[in-house]
């Protein structure tokens, strides 16, 4: 589950993104239509993708990875002919790390 302080963290610092989202996660999961769960499997594969196209949109690049009991993603951004990391994020699901390491990216700081 994404914590509701992540998803206004989103809605604030991406609002492009987080529109996108909320807007196709409305008209296709009846729960999130009325406001009681947006934490589906249906919106978190929706918000994975936008995340990924956000992040390529951007020129950047992502990668996710796989700890014991944990998801790693990370965002790199080419400097100077390199490839250098600019954001990364921890989290349950795939989705939620990506958020974490694009509002990471975004912030300059870790989230």
């Amino acid at each position: 589950m994404i914590p509701a302080d992540l998803l206004s963290a989103l809605r604030e610092k991406d609002p492009e993104l987080f529109n996108t989202w909320i807007a196709v996660v409305r008209q296709i999961d009846n729960h999130a239509a009325d406001g009681t769960d947006i934490d589906t499997p249906i919106s978190m594969a929706w918000l994975q993708y936008c995340l990924q196209e956000a992040i390529r949109a951007r020129g950047w690049r992502y990668g996710i990875d796989y700890d014991t009991d944990r998801v790693c993603a990370t965002v790199l951004k080419n400097i100077d002919s390199a490839w250098k990391l600019i954001g990364v994020g921890y989290g349950s699901t795939e989705a939620e790390a990506l958020m974490r390491a694009h509002l990471s990216a975004l912030s300059g700081e870790r989230i």
